[in-house]
């Protein structure tokens, strides 16, 4: 029985690992741009097309093994139920960063809308870019939370019988899920975000995930929403 919940957790925390360590090494194969209509932005498609697929992937894994071990979204620290009792306003404010992705470039950019982004350059630049941001931006915060947060914290700190490192971590590999390392600005720039999403999701007495997902959907629909 031991040795079953062992694997348990081995199998349940294996995205946690895995997950980086592709993305970082660039073991993810992408969906061709052929696919994709505009040849100037067709990297840009391919590259969140293929996070907003590839992220739903592990979110059916892990929920795959979730089911296998008779493990339930309160046990990872995520009430479920809570975003259909806040509805009323959740709908309205998901609705806001959808409106606002689509008027971003005329105001924005006017008629001369760019070849890539004018801040972070693999920003979404065009109205229909934007958009879909906004859906890749709930996968994320739905995926990566339940994975690094949910999962990651709730298990590490099963296996190694201590809270905080676990939160460093997952720190870590939430940092390389976003690429390779390019520099400590950006490494320490990740790491600290997840730290204190980490912090967020271990500080209370009951773990609120579903805060920290909508948090996560907040900071990435606003690259969307406003950046340009």
């Amino acid at each position: 029985m031991k040795n079953r919940f062992k694997l348990n957790y081995l199998l349940i925390l294996a995205p946690v690992i895995i997950w980086p360590i592709l993305w970082s090494n660039g073991l993810v194969p992408f969906l061709p741009q052929d696919w994709f209509s505009d040849p100037t932005r067709a990297w840009w498609w391919s590259f969140a097309t293929t996070i907003f697929i590839f992220e739903w992937l592990i979110f059916l894994f892990i929920r795959s093994r979730m089911e296998a071990g008779s493990v339930s979204w309160k046990d990872i620290g995520l009430d479920v139920s809570w975003f259909s009792r806040n509805r009323k306003w959740l709908i309205p404010y998901v609705l806001f960063f959808l409106v606002a992705a689509v008027l971003a470039p005329g105001f924005l950019y006017g008629e001369d809308i760019p070849n890539q982004g004018q801040i972070i350059p693999i920003t979404a630049v065009s109205w229909s870019e934007r958009l879909f941001f906004v859906f890749v931006s709930m996968t994320a915060g739905i995926c990566e939370e339940i994975t690094f947060r949910g999962i990651g914290l709730t298990f590490f700190s099963k296996v190694l019988r201590n809270k905080w490192i676990p939160a460093v971590v997952t720190s870590l590999c939430f940092v390389f899920i976003h690429g390779p390392f390019r520099d400590w600005v950006w490494f320490s720039q990740y790491f600290v975000i997840g730290l204190l999403f980490a912090i967020g999701f271990l500080a209370p007495k009951r773990p609120r995930l579903e805060i920290l997902i909508l948090i996560h959907f907040t900071v990435d629909a606003s690259l969307a929403a406003f950046v340009p």
